[in-house]
């Protein structure tokens, strides 16, 4: 039954491609972008899966040592490794993704890696009064794109795990409170807890409860913008797939044969200034590199 729903699926996922992928078009089609999101979100899983397994080598590996003491170098060193995996993983996994995709980002094409897997690049949309028009990618938004990749993801998770710990933590209170309210009140016992610490209690209170109240509606709302965006690429009705495209100005499209001549016409002409600029290198030489 299994392998019957799998083969279903598989004819599914044919059929759709076969619906969706226009290859005349210079945009890729919703099953690609759809595709390239997967392979990105298998990146980040990927990394935060390696960060977790050195860490816990690390710290298996700290263990088992017997032969140096725990004031050694080398045991501080592993110490300090496992605690910055543990408390930082998000962190350190954010600014491996900023690296390398930054470096994918400043190649000739400008794509991400999943998006350069699937031979697309991004292209800058200049919109004036009659038509729209695409151009080369500047460096200031290549850099923004590399942060947005990188940091959209990041405060997503934290403020995710943000919301599940104050959900508990308030749970966790509310059950405290309904114990309390069952317990005989000892009025001889002469504690009472200072004005001001119940004032600071009371306005980090209100915070995380405005917190608690406010998150829900802004993740449905962004969740919401988000599906409006590709139903809207999929109907063909904009060229954006998600909005940190359309808040940088950019999207996504196919490498055509136009774009492989113009990368070969930059490289002949740097080529040639090589040869300008330095007449002993022999022509040859070029060639080869």
């Amino acid at each position: 039954m299994e392998e019957l729903n799998k083969t279903k699926t598989q004819i599914g996922l044919l059929s759709a491609e076969e619906f969706t992928v226009n290859p005349s078009s210079p945009f890729p089609s919703f099953l690609e972008m759809n595709l390239v999101e997967s392979a990105m979100s298998s990146a980040r899983i990927l990394i935060s899966s390696s960060i977790d397994t050195a860490t816990s080598y690390i710290e298996h590996m700290l263990q088992r040592d017997i032969n140096h003491g725990p004031s050694s170098l080398k045991h501080k060193m592993a110490h300090f490794l496992v605690i910055l995996g543990r408390r930082f993983g998000p962190e350190i996994r954010m600014l491996l993704i900023y690296h390398l995709e930054r470096r994918s980002l400043f190649t000739k094409n400008c794509a991400s890696i999943s998006e350069s897997v699937y031979g697309l690049k991004r292209s800058k949309v200049e919109v004036s009064s009659s038509n729209s028009v695409l151009q080369e990618v500047e460096r200031k938004d290549r850099e923004r794109s590399a942060l947005a990749l990188a940091l959209v993801d990041y405060f997503k998770e934290r403020l995710d795990h943000l919301f599940e710990y104050e959900r508990n933590r308030h749970l966790e209170e509310s059950n405290t409170q309904d114990s309390r309210q069952h317990l005989p009140i000892n009025t001889d016992s002469g504690t009472n807890i200072p004005s001001t610490v119940e004032e600071n209690n009371g306005v980090t209170k209100t915070l995380r409860r405005a917190f608690l109240l406010i998150y829900p509606f802004l993740h449905f709302t962004t969740g919401g913008i988000d599906i409006a965006y590709r139903l809207a690429y999929l109907l063909g009705s904009s060229i954006y797939f998600c909005p940190s495209l359309h808040a940088l100005g950019l999207v996504v499209r196919r490498i055509t044969k136009a774009d492989i001549e113009s990368n070969d016409q930059k490289v002949a002409g740097s080529r040639l200034k090589n040869i300008k600029s330095n007449p002993e290198i022999h022509p040859d030489a070029l060639l080869r590199n």
